[in-house]
């Protein structure tokens, strides 16, 4: 053991020791919440990493959830399309804070049957939706005011009824088709 240069050297007392100044320990290295929330904005439409800001630390919850979740697109490729619309409205209605989050929805698919009352239902539970679209799907029934929904005894059509109650819809993007019809764009 007497070989080994470390080995040989005294132990360390306190009063040996070089002590770092005391107002070194009092600086604060915190980031201000602003500059952070501004490096997190710039995240956006990077869900791999807005997901880990999510995990990473408790103020960088609120900025990363809510730029994580602001826009959902999704493509419909599934036969069970309406289990998926009733899953996820079931979803949004017991997490309201994230539905609230919500501004963008866009679904499409390649010409795959969307079940209009599924998606009327999931619009309902956006509060503060702004964009709507639906593209290349084939909703069903058609959309049609005068006549009589079979579901809901009312004329008119659940999804032009939920979308007539949307506050803040500034944007409807309708590429669809009727079954049995050409392609219809509103």
């Amino acid at each position: 053991p007497g070989s080994l240069p470390w080995a040989r050297e005294k132990p360390r007392t306190a009063s040996s020791t070089t002590e770092l100044p005391a107002h070194l320990f009092a600086m604060d290295p915190v980031v201000p919440l602003e500059l952070q929330e501004a490096i997190i904005e710039n995240l956006s439409g990077h869900t791999f990493t807005l997901s880990q800001c999510c995990l990473t630390c408790k103020s960088w919850l609120p900025k990363s959830r809510s730029l994580l979740f602001r826009r959902v697109r999704r493509e419909l490729s599934c036969v069970f399309i309406d289990l998926y619309l009733e899953g996820l409205a079931n979803f949004l209605h017991e997490h309201t804070r994230i539905a609230a989050l919500i501004e963008e929805f866009e679904i499409w698919s390649h010409r795959v049957i969307v079940i209009e009352g599924e998606l009327s239902s999931v619009v309902k539970c956006l509060p503060n939706l702004r964009r709507l679209a639906v593209e290349e799907c084939i909703l069903s029934p058609p959309l049609r005011y005068g006549q009589e929904d079979s579901a809901t005894g009312r004329e008119g059509i659940a999804l032009l009824d939920t979308l007539s109650r949307c506050e803040h819809l500034q944007a409807l993007i309708l590429r669809v088709s009727m079954p049995g019809s050409q392609p219809y764009t509103a």
